[in-house]
């Protein structure tokens, strides 16, 4: 009866004991599992003090062509490149006490929309995307860079003042891109609301015109005498003293271009302008801009392609003095 006894209490620790091993959790770690969309942000670089994530690159990697134009790598490698880049600046400014606040670019907003005559940034903001083609937290994010980039310039980096002859050589060489400037005389015809008037006014156009074909000479006394000539050089002769194209430009598209396009002493045929006036020209003479007028524009020019050079030669040393892990 005690070996029973013995047996059945034996049988009820085994059959306790299974339980407890039934009833306890698996106690071995389970894998992460990550929800859907979920990334897992890991850091790929550290530049001096600086971490760059898996999710700065792969942010950078949408962004990239928008700042970077004509990429010579791959795509994620120019992305890592501008985050490095970045970084520097970043360090450095925290270092040097260089702030640029939400007020700052918004100063800087607010100073472009007035220099542009644009009332809302709404409109602002279209423009820029239109004329960057880069959205525009993207174009604001580059320009709070480029803020800091400039102030490290001012203080940090040596840029040699460009020399006269610099300045002599590049208008010797760019010329034809630094424009033209033209010495002509016009008669200008009066817009005409109704098909009656403008039949008469072209048909006057064309008299003067063939007028002043076999005699171009004559052309200022005309202007001059001329009633329909509504010209405001009308008493000069219609003379224009040497203008820049650019300026016509802005003034009118079409008379740029004819005058872009004609030689020293010749007549312009009849034409109709932005405006739908009719006008004829005499071109006397052109000649690219005169070194003087454009010196300080060729400087600044200079100074800033000199600025560029330099800053990316401060920029390859900081990276060849600062330590950057790839992990």
């Amino acid at each position: 009866m005690k070996r029973i006894t013995l047996f059945l209490f034996a049988m009820g620790l085994l059959l306790w004991a299974n339980g407890l091993a039934a009833a306890e959790p698996d106690s071995a770690p389970k894998p992460t599992e990550v929800a859907p969309g979920e990334e897992i942000n890991s850091i790929r670089l550290i530049v001096g003090d600086e971490p760059i994530t898996d999710l700065d690159i792969s942010r950078m990697e949408k962004n990239i062509r928008y700042i970077r134009k004509n990429l010579r790598t791959s795509v994620r490698e120019a992305a890592i490149e501008e985050l490095i880049e970045r970084a520097i600046i970043e360090r450095v400014a925290r270092r040097e006490s260089i702030i640029v606040s939400d007020q700052r670019i918004q100063n800087e907003i607010d100073n472009q929309m007035r220099a542009r005559s644009i009332e809302t940034q709404e409109k602002f903001e279209e423009m820029i995307q239109r004329e960057s083609g880069m959205p525009f937290e993207v174009w604001k994010d580059t320009m709070r860079v480029s803020l800091m980039r400039q102030q490290i310039l001012q203080i940090m980096v040596s840029v040699p003042q460009p020399s006269a002859k610099e300045i002599e050589d590049f208008y010797r060489k760019n010329q034809q891109k630094i424009g033209m400037e033209f010495l002509f005389r016009e008669i200008t015809f009066p817009y005409t609301p109704t098909i009656s008037q403008e039949r008469a006014i072209s048909q006057k156009a064309s008299q003067v015109h063939s007028s002043l074909s076999s005699n171009p000479g004559n052309f200022a006394s005309v202007a001059r005498s001329l009633s329909e000539n509504v010209s405001p050089y009308k008493f000069a002769g219609g003379l224009r003293n040497w203008e820049e194209i650019q300026s016509i430009a802005e003034e009118d598209r079409i008379l740029a271009g004819v005058l872009y396009n004609m030689r020293p002493g010749q007549l312009s045929s009849v034409f109709r302008d932005q405006s739908g006036r009719y006008r004829i020209v005499y071109l006397q003479a052109k000649r690219p801009i005169p070194l003087e007028e454009v010196r300080a524009l060729i400087e600044r020019r200079l100074y800033y392609d000199q600025a560029e050079k330099a800053f990316d030669e401060w920029m390859k040393d900081q990276k060849a003095k600062l330590t950057i892990q790839r992990l």
